[in-house]
């Protein structure tokens, strides 16, 4: 189970610090139009990204979660699975299956935090969310607005792959 967290980590963080360093995204999304300016062939990085992220993840999850709860562990994995699967979130018909498998895989993976009784954690990764949300609506059209997304992101990600770590932890040290 470790091996497999750390590689989902690896995969996981790593793009995402690659593609931050490389463009200025607003969403974690845009990284596949981004890197398909650089090479159309290049822009399949984001959608494997996602894939084996999720991939990679789900053993770990099913492992970690107690049974009533897996179905939270696979909404989690499968709405990423499906954002990499969906990646033109510029069409109409696609760009839905991308954002509702965002918002699954973001809810559930909160939800997972407060199953792992992780509520500190829990807490303030919703106080993130709401202060990220407002400052979106205090400062319309500038650069927090702008980046809301990408920071929703990043808070979901880091607060998912912390609560799992610490979940984990727990579980090899029984």
């Amino acid at each position: 189970m470790i091996t497999l967290f750390t590689i989902s980590s690896i995969i996981c963080l790593g793009f995402i610090l690659i593609v931050l360093k490389l463009f200025d995204l607003n969403s974690i999304s845009q990284s596949y139009y981004e890197l398909g300016k650089i090479d159309k062939k290049y822009n399949i990085l984001f959608s494997l990204w996602a894939v084996l992220s999720s991939l990679t993840l789900l053993p770990v999850l099913f492992e970690l979660v107690p049974d009533p709860y897996k179905i939270f562990a696979f909404l989690s994995g499968l709405g990423l699975f499906f954002v990499g699967g969906a990646p033109h979130f510029y069409e109409e018909n696609e760009g839905k299956i991308h954002f509702t498998s965002a918002a699954v895989c973001l809810i559930s993976s909160f939800i997972l935090q407060i199953i792992f009784n992780l509520k500190i954690l829990a807490i303030l990764t919703g106080l993130l969310y709401i202060i990220i949300i407002l400052l979106s609506l205090m400062f319309k059209h500038s650069k927090v607005d702008k980046k809301r997304i990408l920071y929703l992101e990043l808070v979901a990600f880091s607060s998912m792959y912390l609560a799992i770590l610490i979940k984990l932890i727990e579980y090899e040290s029984k």
